[in-house]
């Protein structure tokens, strides 16, 4: 990797924000793309600065759209009236401008006309001191030093194959874009594709790459298993069942269109056979070949998220654990003594939980045992150096090797699909 430079001004400024909502309990993911979400229409705008999710007690999303402005010529006015429009857009809730510069008694009015939160960094400072964080200055996952390693990650990631590629964007857009459902669906395909790389013989920046992927992935699969985990929530056991093996048993189209079309050629087949004379009994057996099914892995699934649903207060930080162990394990290694300064409900329950995750995909994604082994170990003041072998500061065992020589298994299914 490269030799660590400083973060430039509107990166640094950008970090604080996104570490002020995370040390107040939120998830945050930084850098969320919209053109591709959006394309072939065209944007002004290429991605969120920051996009802020907060669980309730009840498991259910609030997203907050963040813009992170710095310098002298902002037009707050403007911007403001711009992310109305976009928090539409994009099925958030709320949304903020935090600037460097002095915000206006007359602009804070016109942003609480607008639903949109105005701020200033002399706000900012004071929100950090009255969260500690002068006395300590833990940046989680959104540590500066880290921009120019994930502008390194996703350079690497264009020369892994078209697979890793289309992860690095699944991730990094259509992810926060598609229904929790089809979202957990998605990652778990990127996880198992990912993880079934070979990558004996790639470049240390590649294995790393690879590494702070799954890593992403895998986070991604916790923010989409507890959204869903808040329909377990209030729905009686076997209507959620119900409903999530329909929705898993989806792709592009509706179950409801599926099941539809599957009866269309049901009665095509039994006409073609009846009149060719083929027997009755064969003529079932032929009957349902296009029936829309759930994955194998659908059982287990529901499972887990119905342990999410049963204890809430905890699962409701479970991104937020995930993605700060990854911080200390894959991005940055070091000690989880800073888990303290988050406010996490029921930090053992968190970490249990996230260990039923890591559980599950290692058994159904093929999950690269130290990346799920970081939970195991985990707990305030843990190095967790000490998990992973590491070159230059950097993880190295975890890297996922196939068996046999780098030969993919019979089973292996596993080029990654947006679809």
């Amino acid at each position: 990797m490269a030799a660590k430079k400083a973060a430039p001004p509107g990166g640094l400024f950008e970090c604080r924000v996104a570490r002020l909502f995370n040390r107040q309990g939120s998830f945050v993911r930084r850098r969320v793309d919209l053109n591709r979400r959006f394309t072939p229409s065209r944007l002004t705008v290429t991605d969120l600065d920051l996009l802020v999710i907060d669980f309730g007690v009840d498991l259910r999303p609030t997203r907050t759209i963040v813009e992170c402005k710095t310098g002298t010529s902002v037009r707050e006015l403007d911007r403001m009236i711009w992310l109305s429009g976009l928090a539409k857009l994009t099925d958030a809730q709320r949304a903020a401008l935090f600037m460097s510069g002095r915000a206006s008694s007359k602009s804070r009015q016109v942003g609480r006309e607008l639903d949109v939160l105005l701020q200033d960094e002399g706000d900012l400072t004071r929100r950090e001191k009255s969260l500690g964080i002068d006395r300590m200055p833990e940046w989680g996952s959104h540590d500066p030093e880290l921009l120019v390693r994930e502008d390194e990650v996703r350079k690497a990631s264009r020369t892994l194959g078209p697979d890793v590629e289309r992860a690095y964007w699944f991730l990094r857009s259509e992810f926060w874009h598609i229904p929790p459902s089809l979202a957990v669906k998605r990652s778990i395909a990127a996880i198992t594709a990912l993880s079934r790389l070979n990558v004996r013989g790639v470049q240390a920046d590649e294995g790393v790459a690879l590494s702070w992927l799954i890593a992403d992935a895998v986070t991604a699969f916790c923010v989409a298993a507890v959204e869903l985990a808040g329909n377990a929530l209030i729905l009686p056991r076997e209507d959620f069942e119900r409903f999530m093996v329909e929705r898993l048993a989806e792709g592009l189209a509706s179950y409801a269109h599926l099941q539809r079309l599957s009866e269309v050629v049901d009665r095509l087949v039994v006409s073609t056979l009846n009149a060719a004379g083929v027997g009755h009994a064969e003529t079932v057996g032929a009957l349902g070949a296009l029936a829309p099914r759930p994955p194998s892995y659908a059982d287990a699934l529901i499972e887990v998220i119905e342990r999410l649903s049963e204890r809430p207060r905890a699962a409701r930080h479970l991104p937020l654990i995930v993605d700060y162990v990854f911080a200390r394990t894959v991005r940055q290694p070091g000690e989880l003594s800073g888990l303290r300064a988050f406010p996490v409900d029921s930090p053992g329950d968190a970490l249990a939980l996230a260990r039923l995750c890591m559980a599950f995909l290692k058994g159904q994604a093929h999950l690269h045992a130290p990346l799920a082994g970081a939970f195991d170990t985990a707990s305030e003041g843990t190095p967790t150096s000490t998990l992973f072998a590491t070159e230059g500061g950097h993880p190295t065992d975890a890297l996922p090797v196939l068996p046999s020589g780098g030969q993919q298994t019979e089973d292996d299914g596993a080029t990654f699909q947006l679809s």
